[in-house]
């Protein structure tokens, strides 16, 4: 049934008679997940979504849409709820199917239609059949704020930003001047005078006619255009578009005043997160706008939208990575002193950030492994069989650095995502050799061969080694001094320096007795000569030509090759500010057998940071160490998480970034921040591995690491290190990554 002409009052222009009432059919032809979450877990929800103090809603009852990244972050029920909806409707399905058997506003879909960010779900209130009998959306007032969603890429948005009206988005803009429309149609009728000529399927787009309609309304002095009953998405839904006038909408963030919070109270920058659902031909065609919050629109460093989230890149005399935290968190609990914290990460992702574990006082662990052993080991008597698990492994020694005297690898068995493990036992010796591998040790697994008594099973590996001092031998014992927890006294040893094996070895065991026993199969797959030919980057006039390694290493699987990081010294100044604690960055080689060979080394290189294969080396900035592993959302690439400082900034970081090499990476983006940096380093490491749980990604962070900043033996002891857990969707970090591949100038 056509529409009536508009008819005119003194606040708006509007089409049609009569709003969509509770009412509206619902069917349930599909087994549909149900959004019965309880009220705390909505009060967490809107808490995060809109950030104020205003009362919080209780359910989902009058929102539009459910953000489902920040959804699946909220509860164990909530990521079900979320991976349910996922699994029920697929971003390729067919516009039918289950979308036909969920009409009705009891249910919320995903991957509406091409325009709609591919992270939020709909609820389906208003239907094709419902809008032909006169049911319109409610229209907004003259110079209200709107909620509202946004994609670029669309061609046609060339005078206009078309936005749909969306409660609970989180995104606010102001309607100005407004007139509305039931559809294209009826804007096409009132401004041209003429009716849309109809060419086949989807000629209630009027496409040929939309740019002049929006130049006339323009023209007449309105703001915005609405439309109430534009029914282009599955399900013929009918959602409520928002045409703001001579502002282009190619991209996700128009540039016009966003507010954010409950009530549109709250300024906010807009910036591109996640992306638009797309077509087969045109897949994530356009980012789109998500609302950074607050007053970080006036800090240094804060994101803007002219990428998927990513942060601004900086001055070329700043560092890469600093930013001022969104929402700043202060606690005593992660660290000494106040935690610098990022609640929106790389790409504007929204992290769910928690204080998991506390370390005992005077407890030196450091340099955190975290691996999910193969349901199989292989034992040289028989084949067996574990339950599967995590281990969480560190090295560990006397305090407060765990540095030369007793240096050992640490294994936490039956850790769960939160990181409660079972008591921690020693699984290498007190040789020499064991303390160099467990100075820096990473650990991975790989398939090794049966023994004829039984199938292949896998091995454990750790793959470490540290030396220094020229690659020449030191006396047979040296004097150390440790200083006490307690920091009341100091204890001499007398330490064995002695190097037996320079350079990188490999401990290998087959089955888990065997490496519980210590009793590993020892190689030497790195000599210092091999590290030497390989080109093996050390510039220190105390340790060149020999890498001493004292960052620890880092090894990864990617496409049949097996990937070893290290550390790079670069400053050859012996000043401690400028040289023997500066400089730092990483390197790799790359084998097809982890026995070797080995290829020559590379100087990891990234978008945005100094190239120090030509360009001059910046003593005043450190990448102290890598953590590298497969990305869990695209296992074609890596995934990295960098300890960075630079002297002189406020922050250091743990940042991220992304490769489809190993030696090209995309630009550092911080996850975590830390105030507490000296000495060319910060407080916090990552944790080399994560893991996967319902959807979510957990990444860990080591904070308040022992003697990494010398702030007095007494209050280090008395303030206990943590382990945070950092987690987002895959979903999430998989639209992230994909932003990445195509915005890199070094993948495809």
């Amino acid at each position: 049934m056509r529409s009536r002409s508009p008819t005119i009052d003194a606040n708006m222009h509007a089409v049609g008679d009569r709003t969509l009432g509770a009412g509206a059919p619902t069917q349930s032809a599909c087994p549909l997940p149900k959004l019965d979450l309880p009220a705390a877990d909505w009060r967490s929800y809107f808490r995060h979504l809109y950030n104020d103090g205003s009362p919080l809603p209780e359910s989902a009852e009058h929102v539009d849409v459910l953000n489902l990244t920040l959804l699946s972050t909220i509860s164990e029920a909530a990521s079900r709820y979320v991976a349910h909806l996922g699994a029920m409707f697929p971003r390729g399905h067919a516009w039918g199917s289950c979308f036909n058997g969920a009409c009705g506003s009891g249910h919320f879909a995903g991957y509406l239609n091409v325009h709609c960010p591919s992270e939020f779900a709909w609820r389906l209130r208003l239907l094709t059949g419902q809008r032909d009998q006169g049911a319109r959306h409610t229209p907004l007032h003259n110079h209200s704020w709107a909620e509202v969603t946004h994609c670029g890429g669309s061609d046609f948005e060339a005078n206009a930003a078309f936005y749909y009206a969306a409660r609970g988005s989180g995104l606010w803009i102001n309607m100005g001047r407004t007139a509305a429309f039931g559809t294209h149609d009826d804007a096409v009728r009132h401004f041209l005078k003429r009716n849309c000529t109809l060419r086949g399927v989807g000629a209630h787009e009027c496409d040929s006619f939309l740019q002049r309609v929006m130049a006339v309304a323009a023209h007449q002095g309105f703001d915005t255009v609405q439309f109430l009953g534009h029914c282009d998405a599955k399900c013929n839904t009918c959602l409520h578009e928002v045409a703001l006038l001579r502002e282009h909408g190619r991209l996700a963030c128009p540039p016009v005043a966003y507010r954010s919070g409950s009530r549109a109270q709250l300024q906010c920058t807009c910036v591109e997160h996640s992306s638009s659902v797309g077509t087969k031909e045109r897949p994530d065609r356009g980012g789109c706008a998500s609302c950074v919050r607050g007053t970080l629109a006036a800090q240094e460093g804060a994101m803007e939208g002219s990428g998927i989230g990513t942060w601004r890149k900086p001055d070329p005399g700043r560092c890469t990575t600093c930013t001022e935290p969104d929402g700043a968190l202060g606690s005593a609990k992660a660290g000494a002193g106040a935690v610098a914290q990022i609640t929106h990460g790389p790409g504007n992702l929204r992290f769910s950030v928690s204080e998991i574990r506390r370390f005992p006082p005077g407890d030196p662990a450091r340099f955190f492994s975290l691996v999910e052993p193969r349901a199989r080991f292989h034992a040289r008597d028989n084949a067996h069989l574990i339950t599967p698990e995590v281990w969480l492994l560190a090295r560990s020694g006397n305090w407060p650095s765990a540095d030369k005297i007793n240096v050992h690898v640490q294994l936490w068995r039956r850790c769960d995502a939160q990181l409660a493990c079972d008591a921690p036992v020693n699984i290498t010796g007190n040789s020499t050799d064991d303390e160099n591998l467990a100075h820096n040790a990473a650990v991975s697994f790989r398939l090794s061969p049966g023994n004829g008594r039984s199938e292949k099973g896998f091995s454990v590996l750790l793959m470490g080694g540290r030396y220094n001092n020229n690659g020449q031998h030191f006396p047979a014992f040296d004097n150390a001094y440790t200083s006490l927890p307690s920091g009341q006294a100091k204890v001499l040893h007398r330490i064995r320096v002695a190097h037996r094996q320079r350079g990188v070895l490999l401990y290998s065991a087959e089955s888990l007795k065997q490496m519980l026993a210590a009793k590993w199969n020892r190689s030497h797959v790195l000599t210092a000569q091999a590290l030497r030919q390989a080109g093996c980057v050390e510039r220190r006039s105390t340790h060149a030509p020999d890498c001493e390694f004292d960052g620890r290493l880092s090894i990864a699987r990617l496409r049949g090759e097996w990937l070893l990081f290290g550390r790079a010294n670069m400053a050859a100044g012996r000043d401690k500010r400028h040289g023997i604690f500066g400089g730092r960055h990483v390197q790799m080689t790359r084998s097809r057998s982890i026995e070797g060979p080995w290829s020559q080394f590379r100087l990891l290189q990234f978008e945005g940071y100094p190239d120090y294969v030509t360009a001059p080396v910046e003593a005043a900035r450190n990448l102290y160490f890598a953590a590298i592993k497969p990305n869990p959302a695209n296992m074609s690439t890596l995934l990295g998480l960098f300890a960075y400082t630079r002297d002189g900034d406020k922050y250091g970081s743990v940042s991220m970034a992304l490769s489809c090499d190993g030696e090209h990476w995309s630009q550092l983006e911080p996850l975590v921040l830390t105030h507490r940096t000296s000495l060319g380093r910060g407080d916090i490491h990552p944790v080399d591995g994560w893991i996967v749980r319902n959807g979510s990604v957990h990444f860990y962070i080591h904070r308040g690491v022992p003697g990494t900043v010398p702030d007095g033996v007494t209050r280090s002891s008395k303030t206990p290190s943590t382990i945070e857990r950092a987690s987002v969707p895959v979903q999430a970090l998989g639209s992230y990554t994909k932003w990445v591949l195509r915005q890199t100038q070094f993948c495809f």
